[in-house]
């Protein structure tokens, strides 16, 4: 996900992950959903095995 500057500047991206988060648990069936820079550091995130 990203925001402009602008939006950025003006707290949407905090806004933007909190409802897309929501939106995912609701919407699709995945036991856990994690953000890298988030839920879960970029390098663990680089750790997981691709699928």
């Amino acid at each position: 996900m990203w925001v402009t500057k602008e939006m950025f500047e003006k707290g949407f991206e905090k806004q933007l992950y909190e409802d897309v988060r929501v939106w995912m648990e609701k919407a699709w069936p995945f036991r856990k959903v994690a953000y890298p820079g988030k839920e879960i550091s970029k390098a663990d995130w680089a750790k997981l095995p691709e699928r």
